[in-house]
Formats: C-alpha cells, structure tokens, sequence
C-alpha cells in the first residue's frame, strides 16, 4: 500500500521531525465509487488541535545564513540553508558541487532569520564582502 503523501512531504516531516498519522478512509457508499473527500479536502471551519500545532510548528522554522571555513584552500564559502547541521553535514562529505574536495569544513559564523526572504537578503549581501569585511563580520559574531 502506497502513502498518499508524496515524498517531497515525508522529507519535510523527516527533516524537522514531525509525527504523522497515517489513516485509511473507508469507502462512503457500498456501491459508490469507494472513496470519501479526505478530511483535510472538506470545508473546516476550525483547525483540530494536531492542525494547529503542526502549522504553529512551520510558523517557528528557521532560515539560516552562515560562512564555513576551510583551513586546507584558505577559503570561506558563504550561504543559506533551512537546515544548517545537515547542510554543514553535506558541504563536509563532498555533496556540495564547489565545496566538494576543499574540506574539511568549520562552521564560523551563522544567523538565524525567521523569513527566507529575510535570510535570502542576508545571503546575497554577505556574498558581496570582501575579505577583510568577512573577517570583521566573523570577529564581531
């Protein structure tokens, strides 16, 4: 039997941890086409008690912009992530594309946004620093 949530949603509840309940909807008519409007699909008035946590949930991710170092090439690589640990966990097992074979890498400076359009503005100033200003950026934390 096959989950009706598709991938890309069982890699978000994977990703930040959520719990799912997985229910088979009975079928409305002995003789009908044997299947019912899922609940979320009727018109709700009022969001049940697990809706409500699991939006409030999403209300509270993070947007982070960080700068990793690489001792080995002298380098800092600049960018944004939903999830900083797993993206850090990437850049150091040689997934990332221009990260790949420069590491290892060390996490030495990140902030956090609650908007990812916050966090994209962020990402696309710090890009811009020069040397020196990522230095300054990295001693003032």
């Amino acid at each position: 039997m096959h989950s009706p949530i598709s991938n890309k949603h069982w890699e978000k509840f994977l990703k930040y941890g959520a719990v799912v309940q997985l229910v088979r909807i009975p079928a409305c008519h002995a003789g009908g086409r044997g299947f019912e409007s899922r609940p979320h699909r009727k018109n709700i008035k009022k969001a049940s008690n697990s809706e409500a946590f699991f939006l409030d949930f999403f209300k509270l991710m993070t947007y982070s912009v960080y700068i990793i170092y690489s001792s080995k090439n002298n380098i800092y690589y600049k960018g944004y992530s939903e999830n900083l640990q797993k993206r850090l966990r990437e850049h150091n097992e040689g997934l990332s594309r221009f990260t790949s074979n420069k590491g290892p890498w060390e996490l030495v400076w990140f902030k956090e946004f609650k908007t990812k359009k916050e966090a994209l503005i962020e990402e696309k100033r710090i890009k811009k620093l020069n040397h020196t200003s990522i230095l300054k950026l990295i001693q003032a934390g």
